[in-house]
Parts: C-alpha cells; sequence; structure tokens
C-alpha cells in the first residue's frame, strides 16, 4: 500500500488540534510533533514497542466510518491517566485505571478531531466511543495491511517525552483529504468552497477554542516510582 502526501497534510492539519487538546487534559504545557507517516508494518510496530503496548480502538461514525488505533506505551498510558487527576505522572501502570484514562484522553481526542473534519468537510462525523486493551504481539488481530501508520512525539512540561502511534485505515485517510486540501486553501486566502466529493459550498469557520471536558473517572492511590522523569522537557 503506497503512502500518499496526502496522508502527511491530513494528520499536519489536525496536529493542532491533539495539542490543544492533550494540554488541558494533562494539566501541563505539551508539544506534540508529527514525526511520520507510513505504512503500518507489524514488525516495525514490534521493535516500537517491544513492551506489550496499550491499544486504544476508536471508531468514528458517520458520514466517515473506520476504527483507529492509539498505541501507547505503559509508561505513557499511566503518566497521562495519572497527570489527568492532578498528579505529577510517576504513578506505575495499573491495567485498570491506566486503560480507563488513556481511553478516556483518547475519546477527547477523537471527538475534537471530528468535530475539526465535520466542520472541514463540511459534514457530520461523530466518534463512537473509545476502549484500550493491552495488545499481545502475538495474538495481535489489526488488519495491518490496510493502515496508515502515524508517529507522533509528545514532550509534557516537568515531566519528559515518549513517542505513540495512530493507526489510520486507509480508507478512511481517502475520505477525509478534502480536509487538508480546505485547510491550505485557507491559508492561502482562497475563497472556501465546495470540499471535492463531500457536500455542497461550507461557510468559513469561525476561530475558537477546543473544548476539552475534564477527566470523569474516580482518583485512585498514587504508588511510588515506576516512570523516569526527565528533568530537561521545555517549560
Amino acid at each position: 500500500m503506497a503512502v500518499s502526501t496526502g496522508f502527511q497534510n491530513i494528520e499536519e492539519a489536525g496536529l493542532p488540534i491533539m495539542q490543544d487538546v492533550f494540554g488541558p487534559i494533562l494539566n501541563r504545557t505539551v508539544q506534540l510533533t508529527l514525526t511520520g507517516v507510513k505504512e503500518a508494518g507489524k514488525d516495525d510496530l514490534m521493535a516500537a514497542f517491544p513492551e506489550p503496548p496499550v491499544v486504544v480502538e476508536a471508531p468514528v461514525e458517520g458520514a466517515a466510518e473506520g476504527v483507529q488505533y492509539f498505541l501507547f506505551s505503559q509508561r505513557l498510558a499511566a503518566a497521562i491517566t495519572d497527570l489527568m487527576v492532578m498528579g505529577d505522572g510517576t504513578a506505575p501502570f495499573s491495567e485498570e485505571e491506566s486503560l480507563d484514562g488513556v481511553s478516556e484522553a483518547t475519546n477527547q481526542i477523537v471527538g475534537a478531531l471530528s468535530t475539526f473534519w465535520s466542520e472541514k468537510l463540511p459534514t457530520e462525523i461523530r466518534p463512537a466511543g473509545a476502549k484500550a486493551r493491552l495488545l499481545n504481539w502475538e495474538e495481535a488481530d489489526l488488519p495491518f495491511d490496510d493502515l496508515v501508520r502515524v508517529d507522533y512525539t509528545l514532550n509534557v512540561e516537568d515531566w519528559g517525552e515518549d513517542h505513540f502511534s495512530k493507526l489510520v485505515p486507509a480508507r478512511l485517510m481517502e475520505i477525509l483529504a478534502p480536509v487538508a486540501e480546505v485547510v491550505a486553501a485557507a491559508s492561502a486566502g482562497a475563497a472556501p468552497g465546495a470540499a471535492p466529493g463531500i457536500g455542497g459550498p461550507m461557510e468559513p469557520a469561525e476561530a475558537g477554542e477546543t473544548t476539552v471536558k475534564p477527566a470523569e473517572f474516580a482518583a485512585f492511590d498514587v504508588g511510588a516510582g515506576g516512570i523516569e522523569t526527565h528533568p530537561e522537557a521545555p517549560k
């Protein structure tokens, strides 16, 4: 499966949306960087996540349907969950709490992206819930041949840095292709028009902030140790 430059453009368009969600839910300043878009080879993913990673299945429905898969290290999943409840990001991984926390974070990210896509196309795309589990590579049942791998680095103030990946069905990427075209046209000052292949004329979107809900899962006891800190993270 060839990965076109259009896929990269789609992810670059959504990058600020994802960063605007991560900051408030983690209660820290964050820097999210897109580091690559390529085919989702199982062997390469196993090398990137040697410890069984957390996989969050995040489907969308409506005008565009498909399941995205977010892959987080256990370290990052634990830190995200801890930071969401005002911890310092050093709580150890707990299968119960960490899976709930990273599911909630992913659900908010996909919700914000779905709103962004819907406004740009224009049409309706809705998140359909997110659910996390530990991924056993030997039993991994993901449709790797049909997925595009998108890699990110997340740098969190006073915590450190880690990477995660998003696996997106190629068909979903193709449906979302007009998003990048609309964003590029707006950046170039072109008058907004119909998104190719979807809907009719669209109105210019008003600037606004991404709405992020506070975490709704219960706080839990934080154990000692478990995550290395990186004092060099930007403040």
